[in-house]
This record gives C-alpha cells, sequence and structure tokens, in this order.
C-alpha cells in the first residue's frame, strides 16, 4: 500500500468493524462501481489500479473521510464490548504443531491460500487455526482445525499459551504441542471464492497452500506480527518458566 495510505489496509482487514457498515460510505468514495456489486472493502483494495491510488494520496476529501473512520475504528477498538466480557460469539482457535529436530526447536506454520495471499510471505504465516463458537470446547475445536487444515492429527501433551489480539481484533487461543510431520505431505481443505472479481466464476482454493516448520527465528520473521507473542510465550516454557500442559 503508498505510502499515506496504510489506514485503508487497516480498516479493511477488521472485518468486525466492516460487517458494521460504518465505513461503507469510504469504500463507496475510492471505487462506486466495485463496492456496490461486491461490498467487499478487501477486493477493492486488491483490485484498485496505481493510477486510482496515486489520485487518492492527493485527494483531500478522501483524506478527511479515511482519517474520520479510522479515529473511530481505532476508539472502538479500545472500548470491551459485550460480547468479549461474557466470552460469547466466534472467536478464532488454533493449534500449533512443534517439534525438536535435529536437536533443535522448530515451529511449523502454514501459509493461507488463495489468490490474495498468493504473492506474500514475510509476516504472513500462521499456525493453523479456524473459528469456534461458544459452546464448543476450544481445544477439541483447535485439533479440529488442525486436521481440516494440514491433514494430519495433532496429539500429544498441550500446553495452553495466553490468547493473543490480532490486528484484525480477532482473538486467537493457541496450544502448544510436541511432534513431528512432513510438511511437504500437508493436505487442506478448500472454500470458494469468485476470481477473478466480477467475473461470475467461482473457484475453489485451499486454506492454505504449503505448510513449513521453521526455527524459531525463521518463525518470527514468516509469522502475522499478532501472533508473535505466541512464539515469546513458547521460549519461555521451554525455558521452564512457565507449564500449562492438558494432556
Amino acid at each position: 500500500m503508498p505510502e499515506g495510505l496504510e489506514g485503508l489496509t487497516e480498516l479493511a482487514l477488521n472485518l468486525r468493524w466492516s460487517w458494521s457498515h460504518t465505513a461503507d460510505p469510504l469504500w463507496e468514495y475510492i471505487d462506486p462501481d466495485i463496492w456496490n456489486l461486491t461490498g467487499n472493502p478487501w477486493l477493492i483494495l486488491q483490485t484498485l489500479s496505481r493510477t486510482r491510488l496515486e489520485a487518492l494520496k492527493v485527494d483531500q476529501k478522501f483524506h478527511e473521510l479515511m482519517e474520520k473512520y479510522l479515529a473511530g475504528h481505532r476508539e472502538s477498538l479500545q472500548t470491551i464490548r459485550w460480547f468479549q466480557q461474557a466470552s460469547c460469539g466466534l472467536h478464532t482457535t488454533c493449534d500449533s504443531c512443534l517439534g525438536r529436530r535435529h536437536g533443535a526447536l522448530e515451529v511449523f506454520l502454514v501459509h493461507p491460500g488463495g489468490p490474495i495471499w498468493a504473492h506474500r510471505d514475510m509476516g504472513s504465516w500462521s499456525i493453523p487455526k479456524g473459528e469456534f463458537g461458544p459452546d464448543e470446547d476450544p481445544l477439541a475445536a483447535a485439533k479440529r482445525e488442525f486436521e481440516e487444515e494440514t491433514g494430519f492429527k495433532a496429539e500429544g501433551r498441550f500446553t495452553a499459551l495466553t490468547p493473543v489480539r490480532q490486528r484484525n481484533n480477532k482473538l486467537v487461543y493457541a496450544w502448544a504441542v510436541e511432534g513431528d510431520c512432513d510438511a511437504a505431505a500437508a493436505r487442506s481443505n478448500t472454500f470458494p471464492l469468485e476470481w477473478p472479481p466480477h467475473s461470475g466464476i467461482t473457484r475453489e482454493f485451499p486454506e492454505i497452500d504449503r505448510a513449513a516448520w521453521f526455527s524459531m527465528a525463521g518463525a518470527r520473521e514468516k509469522i502475522f506480527d499478532g501472533q508473535i507473542g505466541l512464539l515469546d510465550e513458547l521460549e519461555e516454557i521451554l525455558a521452564g518458566k512457565s507449564h500449562k500442559a492438558h494432556p
């Protein structure tokens, strides 16, 4: 995203903020045709031409709109909602498969599938994860999502990590487990997406398009910045500072 327009990514990636429709006038101003067809802020960012981006950089009305909605968005992040207090609704859950191979700790990460992430690498990997409802056991859901996204079963002694909040405001519950698997053999479930946009063609894409083992240093470069806290705590656990294991 060009300098001065980074706030658009922040707004588009927060799905709860997008679903509230608060910033709809901003997206409609940027590209009314695509907005009226899709109502999808992220697709607007993916299809904007370089010419339009350059025009927005010097558009005073646009900047006033963007700053207005960014201020509202950031204020909303500081507000504790009723569903956060009651732990209801949908949350993101995940399960990180860890292993000691060749005498060193490595972390198992996956890369999101689909055309939006196809050419992104640094800061774009994640631990396998998915959503769970208020009546579902988080660890059971984590094991299910791990298997759906990789084709492998996560088994062993699970250690709960402190939940972290990503930039899209989703709360990630994670567990560490020591294990091993052939990352090259990972096989994921799929999701439907109209692609190219407005083509009328729906295609199936894998939830993840590849998996790999990384050293802790490598994982810090690859993983979403909102999940780095999980790596920090993992190192503390392995150093014997904390221990919250579940069979």
